[in-house]
């Protein structure tokens, strides 16, 4: 009888982001739910597919965003703890909750992902009396960002750049993060 009780509790469930790539909305819906609402970003470009769980209870803050054509997750921001990032390079990846030591006592520089680059290190890109905002990956096509209060990631945001701006760039179209 315990073991059916235990069973039939609900689980926290926690995500690598690495899982919604190429997966697609239906997928996502059947991981995560019905999304809050059902929209096409259109002011950012008409080839975007947005699932947007901003306002839920379970995954406050978070929104997806898939390239239309190859199912690409592009973009990615959240509050929740409920996601995490980083799973092959950090035990438990890194997720809200998390304190900035955990991503100050990693080398993102000497990752494959990394590629040696000095400008892929964790860096302060903004301040002020009320948060910090950090990045990692900043020389790569996906970049990665943290919102940081009193010591603690508060919110994650991935960003992919467009073709066109990652090839401007000298970004490795091939690698990623995952």
């Amino acid at each position: 009888m315990a073991v059916c009780l235990m069973t039939a509790a609900p689980c926290f469930a926690q995500w690598d982001i690495k899982i919604f790539d190429g997966i697609g909305k239906d997928a996502i819906i059947q991981i995560l739910g019905v999304p809050d609402s059902d929209q096409r970003r259109t002011d950012w470009t008409d080839d975007c597919i947005v699932i947007d769980y901003r306002y839920s209870a379970e995954y406050p803050g978070t929104s997806m965003i898939l390239e239309e054509e190859t199912l690409e997750l592009i973009g990615f921001n959240t509050e929740s703890p409920a996601f995490c990032i980083l799973s092959d390079y950090i035990p438990g990846g890194v997720k809200v909750g998390d304190g900035l030591a955990k991503l100050q006592s990693f080398d993102f520089v000497h990752t494959a992902y990394g590629k040696d680059n000095p400008g892929n290190a964790l860096k302060l890109i903004d301040s002020s009396s009320e948060r910090d905002y950090y990045e990692i990956y900043g020389k790569e096509r996906v970049s990665f960002r943290f919102c940081i209060k009193n010591g603690i990631i508060i919110g994650m945001d991935m960003d992919a750049l467009d073709q066109d701006a990652a090839i401007h760039l000298n970004c490795d179209m091939t690698s990623s993060p995952w």
